[in-house]
């Protein structure tokens, strides 16, 4: 896998969207879009842009290791999940125990259900 195959992963992962991708990264769009077509390679200034989006550099320069060192950093919330994080910040300490354990509850829920399917 090239470069710029990693490239299109890593803009997939944020949401597909160069525009987007762009704008959050600080990478300049029609330089992802060169990546991207591997019409060009990242210089040394895009390189630190995807490590502080958490990139692995090594990853993508070389695709051995994990494509994110640590976590990776989600820049992208929908609408509705801005809204569930808003309602909990606001929540006091029984309303945010009570959203945990529910949120808790339906993870499992699905795990079990995909578990059933696979």
């Amino acid at each position: 896998m090239s470069i710029s195959s990693r490239v299109c992963l890593i803009v997939s992962h944020f949401g597909g969207s160069i525009t987007k991708f762009s704008e959050r990264s600080g990478i300049n769009y029609r330089s992802v879009q060169n990546y991207m077509r591997g019409d060009r390679e990242p210089n040394s200034e895009a390189y630190v842009k995807f490590a502080q989006m958490g990139v692995n550099i090594n990853w993508l320069l070389t695709g051995q290791g994990e494509m994110f060192i640590g976590k990776p950093i989600n820049l992208q919330l929908t609408e509705e999940e801005q809204n569930l994080l808003e309602d909990y910040r606001e929540s006091n300490e029984q309303g945010k125990e009570a959203i945990e354990k529910t949120a808790k509850a339906l993870s499992a829920i699905s795990a079990l259900e995909a578990l059933k399917v696979a």
